[in-house]
């Protein structure tokens, strides 16, 4: 991303935002040498997560942010580190990286001391199970290469650029992006907001990437990042 560049911050608020977020937020893009590229923050409160998603896109498609070339995206469980969004913006690029998230873990599951399992918040594709599998990573996440291609991912830290998002208005018009939907022809699973956005996204042949090396903090039971991704399996005997 070039340092003259500008940047919106879109978030969705549930009523419980974690202070980490916003103390972060403060921190990351206020006094740094990146503060100066961020122009505009639009908020979204509410608990309809698809509908304040595309509340948020269509908004920042408003003439009034025409001079916003990309919109971060950020959870409000995400403790934002200025070092980890650096990282990130200096990876993204409207050419090559158009999209391209953070790497995150999230919790689909509890073991049974009640311990929130790491996973890596992203899908890629298994060409044998011919379906969406959640992302692999190593232990040693900084052995992995620095950018790995996504099938989809979450919405915890994502930079898009303005002209993929002017691609899907031109494409889909004003279908809702977001709609969560049951997949009937798969076994009804549910496939979120998030991962119906990033299809619409790859249905344009569009690449999304995740960044190995931004690796904020998830405020879940505990903070879920790579230190507790190691140390979690490292307990378990897991190498």
């Amino acid at each position: 991303m070039n340092r003259d560049e500008k940047i919106t911050i879109a978030w969705c608020d549930s009523g419980r935002v974690e202070g980490t977020f916003a103390s972060g937020l403060h921190f990351a893009i206020t006094g740094t040498d990146i503060s100066n590229q961020f122009i505009d923050v639009i908020r979204s409160k509410g608990m309809k997560i698809a509908t304040q998603r595309q509340e948020l896109f269509d908004t920042w498609m408003l003439p009034d942010f025409d001079s916003s070339d990309w919109l971060l995206w950020l959870d409000s469980d995400i403790e934002i580190d200025y070092n980890v969004l650096k990282c990130l913006m200096d990876s993204a690029d409207k050419d090559t990286a158009p999209v391209v998230s953070g790497l995150y873990f999230t919790t689909v599951s509890y073991d049974e001391y009640g311990l929130p399992v790491p996973t890596p918040c992203f899908f890629q594709y298994d060409e044998i199970k011919n379906n969406r599998t959640w992302g692999k990573i190593s232990m040693n996440v900084e052995n992995d290469e620095p950018m790995i291609e996504a099938e989809s991912v979450g919405f915890g830290m994502l930079l898009i650029h303005r002209s993929v998002a002017q691609k899907l208005v031109d494409h889909f018009g004003n279908k809702h992006l977001f709609l969560e939907i049951q997949d009937e022809n798969n076994h009804g699973i549910f496939w979120g907001e998030d991962i119906v956005f990033c299809q619409h996204i790859k249905e344009l042949g569009i690449p999304i990437y995740v960044n190995t090396r931004a690796i904020p903090k998830h405020w879940k039971t505990v903070p879920i990042d790579n230190y507790y991704h190691k140390l979690y399996y490292e307990s378990k005997g897991i190498k």
